[in-house]
């Protein structure tokens, strides 16, 4: 037998399984008079999806905004301490041009609902826009 060696471990171990299987069965049973329980039935409709859908977009696009202000914030302090240092200058205007495409990113993505919407012809209060 290719498990000969592990013969007492191996019974041991799947004897553990069995018990622990056994007394799970029998202490999670339910008696035969307990009523089976029902749950309410959840049940999302499209504008509970487009609603949250927007709730999540608000909250990145607000995150994002505040980001990209820490990022400006961080890169005037870069460029307040370069000094003659130019490797500290080109980080500092690195810096700052990625918050301005944080920015314009975040706008973008803010108003493309609304975007969308007007170019299929819906209502600013359709389901595309937020």
């Amino acid at each position: 037998m290719r498990f000969a060696r592990f013969g007492t471990e191996l019974k041991d171990v799947a004897l553990a399984f069995f018990a622990v299987g056994l007394v799970s069965a029998i202490g999670f049973a339910l008696p035969a008079y307990a009523a089976i329980p029902t749950y309410p039935t959840i049940s999302f409709t499209p504008e509970d999806i487009r609603t949250s859908m927007c709730s999540i977009v608000d909250w990145m696009f607000y995150g994002l905004i505040v980001l990209s202000v820490i990022m400006v914030l961080i890169s005037a302090f870069y460029f307040v301490t370069a000094g003659d240092d130019t490797e500290k200058v080109s980080k500092a205007r690195k810096t700052i041009t990625y918050a301005a495409i944080a920015i314009v990113v975040a706008l973008i993505a803010k108003g493309f609902p609304a975007l969308i919407a007007s170019f299929i012809g819906a209502s600013g209060s359709g389901n595309l826009s937020c």
